[in-house]
């Protein structure tokens, strides 16, 4: 009798393990989507970054200077400062991320040595050296470092990430003023960010009607972004109106955001399993083989009509049947940056410091590389917008556009938001009236919203070809047009997925600190950028020869 039982319970496990395991290889990974049915600016984009958590308190944590929202994915209070963690989000209207996944990293520099061990663990150093005996790795040692190169070595530097050679204080407590949160009010409502319950929202009563420590302005227990009823905390589809709550699979992503049922180019085909799921193709013919259907294939598709497929046309995007390229660099005459003059200033693009401005002259008086004709950049002003160098939203989106980085912190000093700026890039890719990013920025500024903006560029999804946008980096989606044609000024129900060029399968949401065994897949931390050279507002813009 004891044995039958015996053997009853070790069936029973065997059947469990098997159970767990096949719902591991057969579940489908859920991608984080975007809302479809926003108002004029709902225009979303998701964001993953890599970094030290900086910043830890019940109700959020701020990562290499981005405040992240845990969403119920994950405990804050289960991190401690210094943990390396990858984040993957909505990128909301204050800069802030709504949390889809948290994984905590243990190697996070890849250089084979945990971090637990590592004497630097976000910069790569196999060797370990330390010069100086005191625990840290040279190549991160404050003693040697000098990240802002203002002349101060970090460990003597009372703002060490942002460039101050004067070294000024005036509270004298022992941090700088360019970056003394006790001086800054970064969402000017006249309360300085140390005391502000809401520091990336105005929120100047400073009301917290739960006292929870988090104003109600930016709480995600009493935030509900798309007016459905449920809070943010609780939505399983935070930014898409969906007051039933449906969830058809029980995987956590309501129905009205879920890829598995979502169909973009409406094709019949679902977004997840469409081998072109930006442009109809119900047929998914692929006659290559190589998971990308006809219909989108770079191998197939001419972008500029020139009878050269785009995947052997050295100007996929410029008419050139000749493939004339004089210098023998693999770029054609027709598009090569060293040959073209933009301006029509004298001088190529190559080689000019304004290369979208009329500068024959090149005069650049401050010798910052940028000419005087569009350098109009403050640096001590940049400086103290930037924050954290690089920024990590700020380094995805230039990685993600091929925009400089320093165009990207331009626009956001001069008040853009990252969500917003990222809406300009791909607008200005899609756009064939010419209109640059800068051009859609300045029009967003005059008090147009995002919805007429599109409307008066005619821009649709089903027009995109791979040469414009790229597969894999930047999504450009769209819900059913129909009944929209009132110009009403509402966006109909665009989105934008900005991700790391190398990024690898998608994270499942709610991983947590504690994870399965073995180093789960990430993108890793975008290497940190040298100091950004001043760029000029009306540099880029309209889409890039790739």
């Amino acid at each position: 009798m004891v044995e039958r039982k015996l053997l009853i319970g070790i069936q029973a496990i065997l059947i469990t393990a098997a159970l767990v395991l096949g719902m591991a290889i057969y579940m489908p990974a859920p991608t984080a989507v975007q809302a479809q049915d926003g108002g004029d600016d709902t225009f979303d984009v998701v964001v993953e970054i890599t970094g030290e958590v900086q910043v830890v308190t019940a109700g959020y944590i701020v990562v290499d200077g981005v405040r992240v929202d845990p969403a119920g994915k994950f405990d804050p209070l289960s991190l401690k400062v210094g943990d390396v963690v990858t984040v993957t989000g909505y990128l909301l209207s204050d800069d802030s991320l709504f949390t889809l996944t948290l994984v905590l990293d243990d190697d996070a520099d890849d250089d084979g040595i945990p971090n637990d061990a590592d004497n630097c663990p976000t910069i790569p150093n196999p060797d370990q050296a330390d010069s100086d005996g005191d625990g840290v790795g040279d190549v991160c040692d404050p003693d040697l470092v000098d990240s802002d190169e203002d002349g101060f070595v970090d460990a003597l530097d009372n703002c060490p990430a942002v460039y101050n050679p004067d070294q000024a204080d005036s509270d004298g407590d022992g941090v700088g003023d360019v970056c003394d949160p006790d001086l800054i009010d970064t969402d000017n409502d006249g309360i300085v960010d140390a005391l502000d319950n809401c520091p990336l929202v105005a929120n100047n009563d400073q009301a917290d009607s739960d006292g929870d420590g988090i104003g109600d302005a930016c709480d995600p227990d009493l935030v509900d972004t798309d007016e459905d009823g449920v809070v943010d905390a609780l939505d399983n589809c935070p930014l898409t109106y969906n007051p039933t709550q449906a969830d058809s699979d029980g995987d956590g992503i309501g129905d009205a955001c879920d890829p598995d049922f979502m169909d973009a180019d409406q094709d019949g085909v679902p977004d997840a399993v469409d081998n072109c799921p930006l442009t109809p193709n119900a047929d998914q013919l692929d006659s290559d083989g190589d998971g990308v259907g006809d219909a989108c294939d770079p191998d197939f598709m001419d972008t500029d009509n020139d009878g050269i497929v785009d995947a052997l046309d050295n100007c996929p995007l410029v008419p050139n049947n000749d493939q004339l390229d004089s210098d023998g660099d693999g770029i054609g005459d027709a598009c090569d940056p060293d040959l073209v003059d933009t301006d029509e200033d004298g001088v190529v693009d190559a080689l000019d410091n304004c290369p979208a401005v009329y500068n024959p002259d090149q005069a650049d008086a401050d010798g910052d590389g940028v000419g005087d004709a569009c350098d109009t950049e403050d640096e001590e002003e940049f400086e103290v917008c930037v924050g954290a160098d690089p920024h990590p939203v700020g380094a995805r989106l230039a990685e993600a556009f091929d925009v400089s980085y320093g165009q990207i912190m331009q626009w956001h000093c001069d008040g853009f938001g990252f969500g917003e700026i990222a809406r300009a890039l791909i607008l200005g890719e899609l756009n064939d009236q010419e209109a640059t990013a800068q051009d859609l920025l300045d029009m967003k500024s005059s008090g147009l919203g995002w919805g007429q903006i599109k409307k008066d560029f005619d821009v649709h999804p089903s027009a995109l070809a791979p040469g414009q946008v790229i597969s894999g980096k930047v999504k450009f989606v769209t819900d059913d047009d129909e009944g929209d044609e009132a110009d009403d000024g509402m966006d109909d129900g665009d989105e934008v997925e900005v991700e790391a060029m190398d990024a690898g399968r998608p994270l499942p949401p709610g991983q947590a600190k504690d994870k399965a065994p073995g180093k789960p897949e990430t993108t890793g931390k975008p290497d940190k950028a040298p100091k950004p050279d001043k760029a000029p507002k009306s540099n880029p813009g309209k889409g890039k020869g790739r």
